[in-house]
């Protein structure tokens, strides 16, 4: 058994799998690092990782982590084919930013997919395999950010492409839908609810900077019903 860490580190996305005792503690020293991702020069900041069923009917994980790839202005997704993560993750891409960094000419490059959350989504019914939610900030234009959620469904074989479903939940100025949090409420069963939260950060000296809940309601709602942007 395992734990993992994903983490940013010399412009890369890095995996460490730590080896556990009895399934929570960890062991002392015997945690290995290893590359995940270096596709461009400046990958893997603002990672979360997570967990995700295996496809096959069992009841084995995997662990899934979702990071910014800064040189494309693209939220990616790394995903292990298998518990112990021993051969290199499967890559994908979540959701980029269409056209270049001159949308947000404050910044050296737009900051689209940061500050992103990442847990199952037992509100979301697919029956082909396991769905992961991600809920991020994203920067359309220098005065425009919108908080998004994705869906990502996975079918059984870790290495087939996952279906994307992006949406949009809210937008605001320039700071509007930063470091978000999701949970299913708990009638989400009844109900479909499902609570973001985040924050209004309005670049305005701090004087104006709230904590915003959306609720957004899935009832019935499949990972197939794709995209609302």
């Amino acid at each position: 058994h395992y734990a993992f860490v994903a983490y940013y580190y010399g412009g890369t996305l890095r995996l460490a799998r730590c080896a556990l005792r009895g399934n929570t503690t960890l062991v002392d020293g015997a945690c290995e690092h290893r590359t995940a991702d270096r596709a461009s020069h400046d990958v893997g900041r603002y990672c979360a990782a997570t967990s995700t069923q295996l496809g096959g009917g069992g009841n084995s994980s995997a662990a899934v982590a979702v990071y910014v790839d800064n040189a494309h202005y693209a939220l990616r997704m790394a995903r292990c084919a298998a518990p112990s993560c021993d051969a290199p993750p499967s890559l994908f891409t979540v959701d980029a930013h269409i056209g270049s960094a001159h949308g947000c000419p404050e910044h050296p490059h737009c900051p689209y997919g940061v500050f992103p959350a990442v847990a199952r989504a037992p509100f979301v019914a697919h029956k082909g395999g396991d769905v992961l939610a991600t809920s991020y900030f994203a920067t359309h234009s220098a005065t425009e950010g919108c908080l998004k959620l994705a869906l990502v469904a996975f079918d059984d074989g870790a290495d087939a492409p996952p279906y994307v479903s992006k949406h949009t939940l809210a937008c605001g100025k320039s700071g509007y839908g930063r470091d978000s949090d999701f949970a299913p409420a708990a009638t989400y069963a009844d109900d479909g609810r499902v609570y973001v939260s985040f924050l209004d950060y309005q670049q305005d000296g701090g004087r104006f900077m709230r904590l915003r809940v959306a609720l957004t309601t899935w009832t019935a709602r499949t990972a197939a019903d794709g995209d609302d942007d």
